[in-house]
Formats: structure tokens, C-alpha cells, sequence
């Protein structure tokens, strides 16, 4: 069973920020500490040094039995660091017999020579070495000593030994890993609290996007939340979130007057041929009446055969799985071909129906679509197109792009019509007249059309002056 305060992101977070500081904290006092050691150390180092100096200095000026007086005064000058200083002597070849010439008061015994002649491996140093050696005398402490070779006082060989308790450093050391042990862990714990501070404050925008994500529902879309102009990447995220629930805002709105339209142009025949059938049946009719009522039903039935095949249309090409293969298709020719069937709805209206400049075009494209929206944009002109009028169609090349025009003369679109003539069942209902009357689908799937295909479509339009579509392509490389 998981513990319930860490199912939070910022429990979570915080738990991680831990433990990541705590790393970098013990990784901090490790380096800083051996630091300070190496630092207190070669502090102890450069005294030692220049006491071997000072010691050999005054080796050199004043004569052996005197060596001993002259040490004590070198040490006296050493008041911070208590040092002491012996001086062995190693006859030539004899390394191993040292004699000891001087060394300080305050030593109750000599340094032990025999481990610092097993340390050197029995060889008389070339230069100046340190180490640490344990004696119990001048303290318990280990010892830092400087082991300095000496090669022309009166023509023999010394080894001058400097040394000095390193029981301060330790209880230096001991000091400060003591006032590491306390504050790390108080800075450890301040820092956490902090970060959960941060984290709570930071992740405030997030709770409130959750809150509001609880109260909306596809009756009520309307809810927003505030970015108080945040520029950093919650404000992006609350930005982001805001637009995502006015795309979802607009798609209800869109559905419920979709299925509303949907419901009202598919009740309309419905009801008209329920109407026709119950009249039909209240008496006895003569065979024009029913001829009559037949005919009437059939077009009505027929307006229903057009709104449902437009509709299962759509539901296939809004389908994610739907899968279309573009290839290579002349343009030119299926304008020629969709413009030949046309060519009978215009005659029999009583349209002057012409074609005009038809560049020879290749584009990438699946012919029945191209063929569908082809026929929809002119079967859309023919119908608002009054008797005596005029509809034209043309193909013209423009640099990267054909443009395949249609215009008419027919009744128009009112300009605040405009931007909704693609949306499904939308109809303008002062320039269409109940006989002429279409489902409101063709546009809408002339635009989807043209959408899968990677084309502009593009309206130009005037009450009573006819309207231009552009339907701009790109051509094919």
C-alpha cells in the first residue's frame, strides 16, 4: 500500500529534491572538509619547513656542542605552532648507525629512527620529506615531522627532524565536522520546506486548472481560467488549456446546431409525405390527384436520399481510419468530364453554360472526390442561378497553383453569410427559396474536400450580382 502523501507530484517532487540535495550537501562537506584538512595541513607543513631552514642556518655559523642552545632558541621563535627539532648525524656509508646530536627539551625520548629509517626504505633522503608517526610522547596525537637532509656542515652528513603534535588539527577537524553535522542537516531541512513552499505555490495555477476542468460539462463550456498574464510555462499551459475548452466550446456548439439542422431537414420531407399519405387517405382521390401525391412524395423522399447519402459521405471522410490515396490526377479532365453532366442541368434550367480557359493541370489528388467537389460547386451555382442567367468555369495556372473559378449570376450571398456558407446545413434563407431549397451539405463537403487535398477555398460575392468561387491547388512538383 502506497503511502497516500507521496501519490502527489509535489509530494513527489519534494521527496526527489531531497534527496538530490542531500547528495549534493554530503558531496559539498566531504570536498570542503578534506579541503580545510589539506589547508590546515599545509600550514603545518610551511612552519615545519622553515624551522628546518632556520635550524640548518644556524647549524652552519656556530659550532656542534652549541647546537642544542641554538635549537631550544629556534623553537622559541615558534610561539603558535609548539614544535620540537633533533638533529641525527649519519656517518658516510653507514646509514643504518645514526647518532643522535641534538634534539629538543621537550622530547622525554628520542623520536623513534628505526620507523622513520623503515619509512625512508634505509636510504638517506635527497630532499625534504613529510609524514606522520605515532608516539605517545609529546602527546597522543600523531605527529607532522619534516625530515631534512643536510649534506655540508663541517663536512658531514645530518638529518635535521622538525615535529609538531597535530592535536589541534584533530580538534579542529573535529570541531568543524561537528558544526557540519548540525548545520547540513538544518539547512537540509530549510531547504525542503522551502522547495515544498515553491512547489505548492508554483503548482496552484495546476489545481485550479483541475478545479475548473471538474465543473465543465457539454452543457456548460463557459468556464475559463485566469493566467494573470503569466509568461512562464504554466501561464502557457493555462493558455493552452483555455483554447482547447473554446475549440471544445465551438465543436458542442457546432454539433448541437449540427444535429438540430440535421434533425429539422431530415423531419421536413418526413413530415410532408406523412401529410401527403394522410390527405391522400381521407377519401377517395382521382388518379391525377394521386399521381399528384405520389409525385410530390417521391421528391420529397428523393431530398431525403440526398441529405443521408450527404451525411455517410461526410462520416467517411471525417473518419480517422478513412485512408485515401492521392496520386497524380489531371484536373483539367475531370473539370471537362463533371462539366458535360452539368451541362444538362444548366439547359434544362435555361443557363447560358460555357467553359472557358482550361490549363492542362496535374495535381495530387483522388479523381471521385475531385470529381464531387467539381459537381457541387457547380450544381450549388445552377441552382441560384435564375432562368436566363449565366455560369462559367474555367482552369488557370497562377505559379505554384491552378485555380480552378466558377462564377455565376445568380441571387448572391449576403456578406455577413460569408464566413458560415461552409458549415453543415447552414442555409441563407433570403437568397434560397423553399423550391430550390438544398440540404446545406454541398458546401460543407466542398470544403472538406478541398482541405484533404491541401487547397484554398475562396468566396466572392454580392446580393443579386452573382457569386465567385476559387478553389486554389498546388501543383504537382
Amino acid at each position: 500500500m502506497k503511502i497516500r502523501f507521496f501519490r502527489t507530484i509535489r509530494s513527489r517532487l519534494t521527496l526527489l529534491y531531497a534527496v538530490v540535495l542531500a547528495l549534493i550537501f554530503l558531496v559539498a562537506d566531504v570536498v570542503l572538509y578534506q579541503s580545510f584538512k589539506m589547508s590546515l595541513i599545509e600550514a603545518i607543513d610551511g612552519t615545519l619547513l622553515t624551522a628546518a631552514e632556520d635550524t640548518e642556518a644556524t647549524m652552519a655559523k656556530i659550532p656542534i656542542e652549541k647546537w642544542k642552545t641554538s635549537i631550544k632558541e629556534v623553537e622559541r621563535g615558534f610561539v603558535v605552532n609548539r614544535l620540537y627539532i633533533q638533529v641525527v648525524e649519519i656517518p658516510a656509508g653507514k646509514e643504518e648507525n645514526f647518532l643522535m646530536v641534538a634534539r629538543s627539551g621537550i622530547l622525554a625520548e628520542n623520536i623513534s629512527q628505526k620507523m622513520i629509517w623503515e619509512s625512508l626504505a634505509r636510504q638517506f633522503p635527497a630532499q625534504p620529506l613529510y609524514m606522520n608517526v605515532n608516539e605517545e610522547s609529546p602527546g597522543t596525537h600523531p605527529m607532522r615531522i619534516i625530515l631534512y637532509p643536510v649534506y655540508k656542515v663541517h663536512d658531514k652528513k645530518y638529518l635535521i627532524e622538525v615535529g609538531t603534535s597535530l592535536k589541534k588539527v584533530a580538534n579542529t577537524l573535529k570541531n568543524f565536522l561537528n558544526v557540519l553535522m548540525i548545520s547540513v542537516p538544518l539547512l537540509l531541512l530549510v531547504s525542503v520546506l522551502g522547495g515544498y513552499f515553491i512547489l505548492t505555490k508554483a503548482l496552484q495555477p495546476v489545481k485550479a486548472v483541475v478545479q475548473t476542468a471538474r465543473k465543465i460539462t457539454t452543457e456548460d463550456l463557459s468556464h475559463r481560467i485566469d493566467s494573470k498574464n503569466r509568461k512562464d510555462e504554466i501561464g502557457e499551459l493555462i493558455t493552452t488549456f483555455n483554447q482547447m475548452i473554446s475549440r471544445l466550446e465551438e465543436s458542442v456548439m457546432q454539433l448541437k446546431q449540427f444535429s438540430s439542422d440535421a434533425s429539422h431537414d431530415l423531419k421536413t420531407p418526413l413530415t410532408i409525405i406523412r401529410g401527403e399519405i394522410e390527405i391522400a387517405l381521407r377519401k377517395n382521390r382521382s388518379s391525377k390527384e394521386y399521381i399528384k401525391t405520389l409525385t410530390s412524395i417521391q421528391e420529397e423522399a428523393r431530398k431525403l436520399e440526398t441529405i443521408i447519402e450527404n451525411l455517410l459521405f461526410l462520416s467517411r471522410i471525417d473518419s480517422p481510419a478513412q485512408s485515401l490515396s492521392l496520386k497524380a490526377v489531371p484536373l483539367d479532365e475531370i473539370i471537362l468530364n463533371v462539366f458535360e453532366k452539368a451541362e444538362q442541368l444548366a439547359n434544362k434550367k435555361g443557363l447560358i453554360f460555357i467553359i472557358g480557359e482550361m490549363a492542362p493541370t496535374l495535381i495530387r489528388g483522388e479523381p471521385i472526390l475531385l470529381n464531387r467537389l467539381v459537381m457541387n460547386i457547380l450544381d450549388n451555382a445552377i441552382k441560384y442561378t435564375p432562368a436566363g442567367g449565366r455560369v462559367e468555369i474555367s482552369l488557370e495556372k497562377a505559379g505554384k497553383n491552378v485555380c480552378l473559378i466558377v462564377r455565376d449570376t445568380g441571387i448572391g450571398i449576403p456578406g455577413e453569410s460569408l464566413p458560415h456558407i461552409f458549415d453543415r446545413f447552414y442555409q441563407v434563407d433570403k437568397s434560397r427559396t423553399q423550391r430550390s431549397q438544398g440540404s446545406g451539405l454541398g458546401l460543407s463537403i466542398v470544403k472538406k474536400i478541398a482541405d484533404i487535398h491541401g487547397a484554398v477555398v475562396e468566396v466572392k460575392s454580392e446580393v443579386n450580382k452573382g457569386a465567385v468561387f476559387h478553389v486554389i491547388f498546388p501543383l504537382l512538383p
